[in-house]
């Protein structure tokens, strides 16, 4: 993994300050993956594609931050401003800021919503990649599960990947024969392992979120 630069980002509704230092080169050696499409590999940065902001607590699109400086090196330089150097780094928001995001309209168009959805569904499911003992299964109501009745209402019928990810929300809402359905059309030797799962996972009725086998 190879880091880049360091940026100088101002929030593009308040100006808050803030720096992201994104990666020019990385692999996927020993990734595991999920039946998601959530990766975790040690050699691949989690870089932000939502930032939310520290200074008025609002969530932007990290494509829509100004940018107030890039540098090459990976810190700020000691000549430049005061406050950019005190800068704290951009953060990813938790689950609830997420919501709070949708709800005020982030997700400007289809294609956007079903992004952060996605996003907000990967981080829901973050607490049962592995489970602690005794932790309850998500409830069939509340953010989560209307994000899952969402994001199936945007996939459109299709095959691959839509497929696959339909199929996937539908296994978490607890819809196996329609999952079940979904994983017909898809047909992809690459998709193979995430089909596998996705339908033991329904012929167990599980909704959790699965791990796929691991391949070096």
């Amino acid at each position: 993994m190879q880091p880049s630069g360091i940026m100088v980002l101002g929030c593009p509704d308040c100006g808050g300050v803030g720096t992201y230092q994104g990666c020019s080169s990385w692999n996927t050696l020993g990734a595991r993956q999920w039946t998601d499409g959530w990766i975790s590999a040690r050699m691949k940065p989690d870089l932000p594609q939502v930032v939310q902001c520290i200074h008025c607590d609002r969530a932007h699109w990290i494509r829509d931050a100004v940018i107030l400086e890039k540098y090459s090196s990976y810190k700020v330089p000691e000549s430049a401003p005061e406050e950019w150097r005190r800068a704290a780094k951009v953060k990813s928001p938790d689950e609830q800021e997420y919501y709070n995001a949708i709800r005020e309209g982030l997700g400007r168009d289809q294609e956007h919503d079903l992004q952060l959805r996605t996003l907000v569904w990967h981080v829901s499911n973050h607490p049962y990649r592995e489970p602690a003992e005794g932790l309850a299964p998500p409830p069939e109501s509340g953010e989560r599960w209307d994000n899952l009745c969402a994001m199936l209402a945007l996939l459109e019928d299709g095959e691959g990947r839509v497929a696959l990810q339909k199929a996937e929300v539908l296994r978490q809402l607890g819809r196996w024969q329609e999952s079940l359905a979904a994983l017909e059309q898809v047909n992809e030797p690459d998709y193979e392992q995430f089909v596998l799962a996705i339908r033991a996972g329904c012929q167990a009725r599980n909704t959790l979120v699965i791990e796929l086998p691991r391949t070096e």
